[in-house]
C-alpha cells in the first residue's frame, strides 16, 4: 500500500518557539570565548563571528513575519495530504484490511461489536484513541496519529450512520479528561454493560 509523504523542507521550524532554546548554544560558546581566555587570537574571532551570525539567523526566524506565514503554508498542505491520506487502510466493501501491526488483518464490518473512543491525557495535549472490539477476534487499536486516521473517521460514518457525526468533538471536552464513550455498538447491550465486558 503506498502511502503519500509530506514535502517539508521548513519542517524543522514549524513551530519556532520550539527552538528557541538553539540560543543557549552561541549564548554558550560567546560566554566561554569572553571568560577562559584559552582560545588563540584565530579560534576567538572565528567563534565569535560564526555563533554572531547563528544567533542572528535564530533571531531572524523567530521574528520576521515572513516565516511564520510560511509556516502556517507548510503546516495546511501537510494536514491537507495527511487527511486525505487512507494510510494502513484498505477498504472493501464487506470490510477493510488494516496493516497497523504485525500482520495484515482484514476486518468485515459485520464482525464488529462495538467501538469506544477516548481521550489520553499526554500532558501537554490530549490524544484521540479508537478500540474496535470484534466477535472472534483481537480488539484493533487505533489513535489519531494512525495513518489514514481521518479517512477511516469517515469511513466509518459512512458504513454505520447511527454513529453521531460529531463524536470527536464532543470527546475533546472536557479537556484532559478520558471520557470513554461508545460510539457504535450491534450487540444491543448499554455502554456500562459493554464497559464491564471489555474494561474490566
Amino acid at each position: 500500500m503506498e502511502t503519500k509523504k509530506t514535502e517539508e523542507p521548513d519542517a524543522f521550524w514549524r513551530n519556532k518557539w520550539d527552538k528557541a532554546w538553539l540560543l543557549i548554544i552561541p549564548g554558550i560558546f560567546l560566554t566561554d570565548i569572553f571568560y577562559s581566555g584559552n582560545y588563540s587570537k584565530f579560534w576567538f574571532w572565528t567563534i565569535l563571528i560564526s555563533m554572531s551570525v547563528f544567533a542572528i539567523l535564530i533571531l531572524n526566524r523567530l521574528f520576521n513575519p515572513k516565516y511564520p506565514r510560511q509556516e502556517k503554508e507548510i503546516q495546511k498542505k501537510a494536514f491537507e495530504l495527511r487527511y486525505r491520506d487512507l494510510g494502513v487502510f484498505e477498504y472493501e466493501k464487506d470490510g477493510f484490511n488494516f496493516t497497523g501491526g504485525d500482520q495484515p488483518v482484514f476486518c468485515r464490518w459485520a464482525d464488529i461489536e462495538a467501538i469506544f473512543v477516548y481521550k489520553k491525557d499526554l500532558f501537554t495535549f490530549d490524544q484521540l484513541n479508537m478500540e474496535i472490539f470484534l466477535k472472534n477476534d483481537p480488539p484493533i487499536r487505533l489513535t489519531e496519529e494512525t495513518n489514514g486516521w481521518y479517512q477511516f473517521i469517515i469511513k466509518l460514518k459512512e458504513v454505520f450512520p447511527a454513529i453521531d457525526q460529531e463524536f470527536e468533538v464532543k470527546l475533546m471536552f472536557p479537556p484532559f479528561e478520558t471520557n470513554l464513550s461508545l460510539i457504535y455498538t450491534s450487540t444491543g447491550k448499554t455502554q456500562t454493560e459493554l464497559i464491564a465486558k471489555y474494561y474490566n
